[in-house]
């Protein structure tokens, strides 16, 4: 890994995504982005923007709020162009033009997510013409579908001489390929394969802990499962399949993991608990650590969710896939990370697929690999971001500090109006 010493320059980096979504993901990300560019570029600021942002407050996010972007309007670009010396896009499924669908998560009326256009902004960024001066690098991102019209025209013009552009699987590059983009696009695990770093264990220990006190995990070993809304019509089945692989290992537990309010996982931990005895059930909206830390301390995880099933390959749990709907994303990780993780399509295959996990030790082999290849992706951002922070000068660096000193004051005057009424 690349480390800069003390003489790097100073420099104010943007990351835009869907931060203020409530999902372990959407906060996991950010946070993960900021340890490892800041451990690459120690004088590095960061400031993180999201299509809502402050106005989409979130407990998940443990304090830690988003800026709104805003409209991707010329003069909001130039103004992020004069503050930031670079714009990091990512990670997440972002490139697509479905602002509509944006709305659910939000809870918004989708005229207005449409309106602040927020995947403009991870597909474009401050635009070509800003870019000289403030690049935008694309992060680890995902394509979920393929692009075509003005959609397929955007994306390759502004990928069009940006200075470096990643994508977290092949089936993303396929999809920006057919679409008609050119030039270098790299292919970069999810970043999420490195929260043991962001996660010491010693910190993870203490929040189980306090689980345990709290009454939420059993005092023996355990096998998490999370799901939501798509599988709920599955929630038989899944059960029985559950009883037949606890029936073979006794002493194990099952506990209901949520990772975001908004999908309906709630409704399948409720379902899972009704149907099956002395199930132990995490409560919602959990912060990033405490989900990590009942992943971690797993005796196996079926999981539904990218990122929960990343972070138990991280932590080198016996994990099962569970692609029940055939999501592109979970297919396509499923392809990187096997033999490491089992993957199912069907409910059928689940009591076989766990068994063998749970009696098959986990080989970190493969997860060092795609740590390795991570790591050389950030050090690839950093050499642009610390490239762009240098050729400003002082006078500009000076500006820009004046730029965020503004901003931020305004944001404090807003907050104190808001909380005034």
């Amino acid at each position: 890994m690349r480390v800069n010493g003390p003489a790097a320059s100073t420099c104010i980096v943007g990351l835009a995504g869907t931060f203020d979504v409530a999902s372990y993901g959407d906060q996991l990300l950010p946070r993960l982005a900021e340890r490892e560019l800041g451990a690459r570029l120690p004088l590095a600021e960061f400031r993180r923007f999201a299509p809502f942002g402050w106005e989409h407050p979130t407990v998940m996010d443990g304090g830690m709020m988003a800026e709104p972007l805003g409209r991707p309007t010329a003069q909001r670009r130039a103004e992020l162009a004069d503050q930031l010396d670079a714009l990091v896009i990512g990670g997440g499924e972002l490139i697509h033009d479905r602002d509509d669908l944006l709305a659910a998560k939000y809870r918004a009326d989708a005229e207005e997510t449409i309106e602040r256009a927020p995947t403009r902004w991870f597909i474009e960024g401050v635009g070509p013409e800003l870019e000289p001066r403030c690049p935008t690098l694309w992060h680890g991102v995902g394509v979920p579908g393929d692009l075509s019209g003005e959609t397929a025209a955007r994306v390759c013009r502004s990928l069009a001489g940006r200075a470096y552009v990643s994508v977290r699987d092949e089936r993303s590059l396929a999809r920006l390929v057919a679409a008609g983009a050119e030039g270098a696009i790299s292919i970069v695990p999810d970043s999420g394969f490195l929260v043991p770093r962001l996660f010491p264990l010693p910190v993870l220990q203490r929040r189980r802990a306090l689980h345990h006190m709290m009454g939420w995990l059993p005092v023996g070993d355990y096998v998490v499962v999370q799901g939501n809304r798509s599988i709920l019509n599955q929630v038989g089945q899944l059960c029985s399949a559950l009883h037949t692989v606890l029936d073979r290992h006794p002493g194990l537990s099952l506990v209901t993991l949520e990772t975001g309010p908004g999908d309906g996982e709630a409704a399948f931990s409720t379902a899972v608990r009704a149907a099956m005895v002395g199930v132990c059930s995490m409560p919602e909206a959990l912060v990033p650590e405490d989900v990590a830390s009942v992943i971690e301390g797993a005796r196996g995880v079926v999981s539904i969710s990218m990122q929960a099933s990343i972070t138990a390959m991280a932590f080198q749990r016996p994990t099962v896939i569970a692609n029940l709907g055939g999501r592109s994303n979970l297919t396509a990780l499923a392809e990187l990370v096997s033999p490491m993780a089992t993957c199912i399509t069907d409910i059928t295959e689940l009591p076989a697929a766990l068994h063998k996990a749970l009696g098959v030790p986990c080989d970190g082999r493969l997860v060092r690999e795609l740590q390795a290849d991570i790591d050389r992706h950030f050090d690839r951002m950093a050499e642009v971001i610390e490239q762009s922070s240098s050729t400003g000068g002082d006078v500009q660096r000076a500006q820009r500090r004046s730029s965020v000193v503004a901003a931020e004051l305004g944001a404090l005057r807003r907050a104190h109006a808001v909380r005034g009424r």
